[in-house]
């Protein structure tokens, strides 16, 4: 690899990473600290920031050293862990959206309590536990196994995980394509529908009410109209289940999130497809690489952007930090 390209991915590591842990950090900080942000969804979204954590500081400590060195060619034991920790954090992160994703639906789209006994706090607690156990479990029998060996890749220069195309794409089409262009779309979705009916119900209850308003002002006092108010009434009853602006505007966070993590992982399925047909380059694979370490320090930047909350928490823990001697 050219020196120019080894440079700059140091650099990219670095900046990166830095990015990266100041941001969630102060997301993990503004969690904890802030009683508007404390719910089932945003406890989900604190085990994302503790992936994209342990990621950025991979891309700092891990990352640069090893583009300095040219990887670990001797040392197994580190090629092995630089291959099976991302892998570890990737699954976990994929896992945590899919859990968000089905988290937002039931809260908009059942009742509270179907949501509160399916995604309460204890329940939330437990799946996170079982999110990290599961897809650690999954990697060390890939590890032990030999199903997916860490090999040495003297062309890229790093390790890798060296795994037959057509189990590679089983693996992928399970942990990245369908839950991340599938089953998350298909929730949303459902989520924005219900949304949408939710908006006509209220609208057609408000056109209802001003038009039984009218109808009082003209008639006046005319018995007449009362059993036509009556009906009214029960047509347009307020639903059983009323979403509030709050919850509407929370649930553009995960989404964005989404998106944002479906595009940054678009190059490594486009090399994974191509490579079976053509040779690609080793340039390409970088740079399909570092889509998907930047993806870890774009998240915390995206909760301010997308969330009030989230602004209002951050300014208020850097003011403090800044008032500190």
């Amino acid at each position: 690899m050219h020196p120019v390209w080894i440079a700059f991915m140091c650099v990219f590591y670095i900046v990166v990473g830095f990015f990266g842990v100041f941001g969630n950090c102060i997301a993990l900080v503004a969690l904890a600290a802030t009683p508007k942000l404390r719910n089932t969804c945003t406890a989900l979204i604190g085990n994302l920031c503790a992936t994209d954590l342990i990621t950025a500081i991979q891309l700092l400590f891990l990352m640069t050293p090893t583009q300095l060195n040219k990887g670990f060619p001797e040392n197994w034991a580190l090629c092995k862990f630089m291959v099976y920790l991302p892998t570890t954090t990737y699954s976990v992160s994929l896992t945590t959206l899919m859990f968000i994703a089905v988290n937002r639906y039931l809260l908009i789209t059942r009742p509270r309590t179907c949501f509160r006994t399916c995604c309460g706090s204890k329940q939330v607690a437990v799946h996170i536990a079982l999110i990290w156990f599961i897809n650690f479990v999954v990697v060390v029998l890939s590890a032990f196994t030999g199903v997916s060996p860490a090999v040495y890749d003297r062309e890229g220069q790093g390790c890798y995980a060296e795994t037959n195309w057509w189990l590679g794409t089983i693996t992928l089409s399970f942990y990245v394509v369908i839950p991340a262009f599938v089953v998350v779309p298909l929730l949303y979705g459902l989520t924005v529908y219900a949304v949408r009916a939710s908006h006509r119900r209220v609208h057609a209850r408000n056109t209802t009410g001003e038009h039984a308003s009218a109808a009082l002002s003209v008639q006046g006092s005319d018995t007449r109209v009362i059993p036509s108010l009556s009906n009214n009434q029960n047509v347009t009853a307020p639903h059983p289940h009323q979403i509030s602006k709050r919850e509407i505007n929370f649930t553009k966070v995960p989404i964005l999130i989404f998106t944002v993590f479906a595009v940054c992982w678009m190059p490594q399925l486009i090399y994974h497809i191509g490579s079976r047909f053509v040779k690609v380059s080793v340039y390409y694979r970088k740079v399909a690489l570092l889509f998907i370490w930047a993806n870890s320090a774009i998240n915390p930047y995206l909760y301010a952007w997308t969330n009030r909350n989230f602004r209002q928490a951050y300014k208020r823990i850097l003011k403090n930090c800044k008032r500190r001697p």
